[in-house]
């Protein structure tokens, strides 16, 4: 099975870190994919050390080490961001804490593993019905800087499943019955670009978001498509 991507990304803002992204191993398919999600509202200064502490280690600790199964292999990585993120409170730079809003996600095989911090939104769409995939309340509201990324689910996925990643900003303004439609109806692309035109009608700024659907085959993949909800 393949996983088609798009992404609604957006401009850098001077007062808040937004990001996301698709990660996968060149030329090795069977490490599957990793999506992430991560909103930091606070100045770019900081959100940007947290962002890069969460993308190097998930390319150092998952994409550059010796082969394990997927799940093990995404555990240990999970480890090794919070140790990241643990450092970057023993050097002095802890006003991240408690700020995060972040969920990464590996697709490997008709397999899905998640772990997240904070409020994010997590759906599949499958045949009609919208199944959430996280739940925000498990969020542990003391923070254990060593447990940031403290839970961890997984699912099978079957063909034609869409999956949603974003922010919390979109579960604050958009409507299930939203989601589940345009989910439903539309390609990933046209998902996104369905999503950025009722951002730019409710004059939203702080939206990222990742749509996939899984799809038959193993031939060559097209790239992801990012679609940009501009700051205007």
């Amino acid at each position: 099975m393949n996983l088609q991507i798009a992404r609604l990304a957006t401009v850098k803002f001077a007062e808040r870190t937004l990001a996301s992204g698709v990660m996968e191993h060149e030329g090795d398919d069977q490490y599957g994919k990793i999506i992430y999600v991560i909103d930091v509202p606070l100045p770019l200064a900081i959100g940007e050390q947290v962002e890069h502490a969460i993308v190097s280690t998930i390319q150092e600790e998952y994409f550059a080490v010796e082969r394990k199964s997927p799940l093990y292999q995404f555990e240990d990585c999970v480890k090794a961001i919070n140790l990241s993120l643990s450092e970057l409170a023993e050097n002095g730079k802890t006003d991240w804490i408690g700020h995060i809003h972040a969920v990464i996600a590996l697709w490997a095989g008709d397999e899905l593993f998640v772990t997240h911090a904070g409020k994010v939104l997590g759906l599949v769409a499958r045949s009609g019905t919208l199944v959430s995939f996280i739940d925000s309340s498990l969020s542990d509201k003391r923070v254990m800087v060593h447990k940031t990324f403290a839970n961890l689910t997984s699912g099978q996925l079957h063909l034609n499943d869409r999956i949603i990643v974003g922010n919390g900003e979109i579960l604050r303004h958009f409507s299930p019955q939203f989601l589940s439609q345009t989910a439903a109806a539309l390609l990933p692309t046209e998902c996104v670009r369905d999503m950025q035109a009722a951002a730019r009608r409710l004059n939203l700024r702080y939206i990222t978001a990742i749509v996939g659907q899984i799809t038959e085959g193993d031939d060559d993949e097209a790239p992801p498509t990012s679609v940009l909800l501009s700051a205007d």
